[in-house]
């Protein structure tokens, strides 16, 4: 049975393979936080906010968040550039990011008579929860170093707090080098996932120094951009519930599930036939039942390349 480790959650086993046998190389990357961020608000057009320890974002009145960051020493202009914001709302109306072409607002002076026209839309959060990160593809807005600005504003008539760099928890810019091109296809792998909601350590799905950092390993399997994630059981402590699943898993490694092969761990039958991993994965954890959402095969096999998972000495299918 596995064991579970420390925090409860994934020791990232993260195997970066490159299945002809060749070795991964190495990719660095660079946190940067912004030098400048305020927001700006509609009823209150000439009024500056930049000291704010948080950026309100809001349809009614219009309230739209202004980042400012410095990009220097970047790793390789084609690098993948990840905005990180963490918010104090919960919503399902997230928060849509747009590029700022204008970088030369000032953070003390910015207000909404002289904010900087917004550009294209760049990406969006999708739903928030409080006391998270959200993160968004920003890569077609860093293309090079020296400044860049964002804009961030949402459709909801609800505000929406967020963390200015004045506050506890500032936005970050992150930056990380490409994964050099290459024929071969690349999987990232680990076992025991996700926290339990219900773990004191979970701290809102951010966990803390140490233990329950589902989301920061999930980050790191999207910086390197795999073709398949291979989920090595007990996904979710402490039962695998399907609402577990759900809360935890899900905002974390749930972002990579569409290119995941799950396994049913021991803990997923805390739930009665593995009821949460089945409905939760559907037909990709139980390819030879589809439609079983308990108490189903959950074994199968699969080819990616010329790499064939489970490892046998003949590739004899199941």
């Amino acid at each position: 049975m596995r064991r579970r480790p420390a925090a409860s959650l994934a020791v990232f086993a993260l195997l970066v393979a490159m299945l002809t046998g060749q070795s991964q190389p190495a990719f660095g990357a660079a946190t940067l936080v912004p030098v400048a961020d305020a927001y700006v608000q509609s009823d209150q057009s000439g009024t500056n906010f930049g000291t704010a320890t948080t950026l309100l974002v809001d349809n009614s009145p219009v309230r739209v968040g202004y980042l400012r960051f410095d990009v220097q020493g970047l790793p390789a202009p084609s690098a993948r550039a990840t905005l990180r914001v963490f918010t104090r709302s919960s919503s399902t109306t997230g928060i849509t990011v747009a590029a700022v072409s204008d970088t030369s607002w000032g953070e003390t002076t910015i207000t909404y008579n002289n904010r900087p026209a917004l550009g294209a839309t760049i990406g969006a959060s999708g739903s928030i929860s409080a006391n998270t990160w959200f993160s968004v593809d920003v890569t077609a807005q860093v293309q090079g170093n020296g400044p860049v600005s964002f804009a961030l504003t949402t459709t909801s008539t609800t505000s929406k707090t967020l963390d200015s760099r004045e506050g506890a928890n500032p936005p970050q810019l992150v930056l990380q080098d490409p994964v050099p091109p290459s024929d071969d296809p690349v999987v990232a792998a680990a076992g025991d996932i996700a926290c339990s909601p219900t773990d004191p350590n979970f701290n809102g799905g951010d966990g803390v120094p140490g233990f329950c950092h589902m989301k920061a390993t999930s980050d790191l399997i999207l910086g390197m951009n795999p073709g398949n994630v291979l989920m090595l059981g007990d996904a979710q402590y402490n039962s695998g519930r399907l609402a577990d699943f759900m809360a935890s898993y899900d905002p974390s490694w749930g972002r990579v599930k569409g290119i995941t092969r799950p396994t049913v761990g021991n803990h997923e039958y805390g739930t009665s036939g593995a009821g949460g991993y089945f409905s939760y994965f559907g037909d990709a954890a139980t390819p030879r039942q589809p439609g079983c959402r308990q108490n189903c095969e959950g074994y199968y096999s699969f080819d990616v390349a010329t790499w064939y998972w489970p490892p046998t000495r003949t590739p004899a299918r199941w």
